[in-house]
């Protein structure tokens, strides 16, 4: 059975569509300091990394005096971790594992006691 050019380019536009929707899914993520009974003080370092070592975003050291979010990304991988240390101490790096899945995280606290930890998306939007 021979089938024409036409039917041919059909199907590669067909299998390029479907490998475009498919493959290339992306994700949201955030850290926030904006939780209400929750404080921050000073700067604080945050990134991204491929959770091998590799840094594939880094809007460097954050201020999280006021309510904000301080990082918004939305074309996060499906595999990440983010980052986060005070400005005085790079050693107490703290990190969240994602997969497949958007993610928010809240910053609250100051550079001797702080904390880190998922919290709901609306935070972070």
């Amino acid at each position: 059975m021979q089938y024409s050019s036409a039917s041919h380019n059909l199907t590669f536009i067909i299998f390029i569509i479907f490998l475009f929707t498919h493959g290339v899914q992306s994700y949201v993520t955030g850290v926030s300091t904006t939780q209400a009974g929750h404080w921050c003080s000073g700067f604080f370092h945050l990134y991204v990394t491929d959770c091998y070592g590799t840094v594939i975003l880094d809007p460097g050291f954050k201020s999280c005096d006021f309510p904000d979010v301080l990082l918004w990304w939305n074309e996060a991988p499906s595999h990440y971790c983010v980052h986060a240390y005070p400005q005085t101490h790079p050693q107490r790096n703290r990190y969240q594992e994602v997969h497949d899945s958007n993610s928010c995280f809240g910053l609250y606290g100051g550079y001797e006691d702080w904390s880190f930890d998922p919290q709901d998306m609306k935070y972070c939007q």
